[in-house]
């Protein structure tokens, strides 16, 4: 819950950390897939294969340019020092 919090708080580590949990999670539900499909637990390899799907997709999103970009701009807006109004 906490990075995703970050993320949305538009924390360019914050990205970098999802992108390996996700892959980590999409690794891991591949391993599940097939152990389910092995053991013949058709609906929950489905399952896992479409939690895979989405994790990759999530992942493909937070590695693209355009995305990369938008964080690199925004944590650039957020680190500039404000000047002193009088």
């Amino acid at each position: 819950l906490g990075i995703c919090y970050a993320v949305a708080a538009i924390k360019k580590w914050a990205r970098i950390l999802s992108i390996f949990f996700n892959i980590g999670t999409a690794g891991l539900y591949i391993i599940y897939g097939i152990g389910y499909y092995g053991s013949r637990q058709i609906p929950m390899a489905l399952l896992s294969g479409l939690i895979v799907i989405l994790f990759s997709g999530s992942t493909y999103f937070l590695l693209i340019k355009k995305t990369s970009a938008f964080f690199n701009e925004r944590n650039q807006i957020q680190e500039e020092p404000h000047a002193p109004q009088s």
